[in-house]
């Protein structure tokens, strides 16, 4: 039984870093960006969004919330990968923040402030600064409606 590889994009995820940047539309190939496309746009039934999608400004700010968790290692990641296109959750099940915060406590975090714009029907932009108990992280997400939720295009972290 032989073990998969990662693909080699990967490699620059794996580094330990303080910022982190995805976004579809830049770190996938026009294939990849293609099939992603359908996939998510199976989100709409008879043309119409669902209209069960929480609130996207309460919601990411949850979701900021568990990222950072998942990356200080108080929260396990794969608890995310519910919440992100398969391709983002593969780049940042791989990323490690500041290792000097790694371990140092068990309180969790808090988000301080949050703002979200919708730019589209069943797409919006949010802002958000969570709070550690070593310093705040500033997470910045793109979310679209898919099928009764919202998931995570986008995800930049500073």
């Amino acid at each position: 039984m032989s073990t998969p590889s990662r693909a080699p994009s990967l490699d620059r995820f794996t580094q330990t870093r303080r910022t982190f940047r995805w976004d579809m539309s830049q770190d996938l190939s026009s294939t990849e960006r293609s099939d992603m496309r359908l996939w998510l746009d199976s989100r709409f039934e008879d043309g119409r969004l669902d209209p069960e999608v929480p609130d996207a400004a309460t919601w990411s700010a949850g979701l900021a919330r568990a990222i950072i968790e998942a990356l200080l290692g108080l929260r396990d990641k794969r608890q995310l990968e519910r919440w992100m296109i398969p391709s983002l959750y593969t780049a940042m099940k791989h990323l490690q923040l500041d290792p000097a915060t790694l371990g140092r406590s068990r309180r969790s975090c808090a988000p301080v402030i949050w703002r979200s714009t919708h730019i589209a029907a069943g797409i919006a932009e949010s802002a958000v600064v969570v709070r550690s108990p070593q310093r705040s992280y500033a997470v910045a997400l793109r979310l679209e409606a898919f099928r009764g939720r919202w998931i995570t295009t986008a995800l930049e972290i500073a």
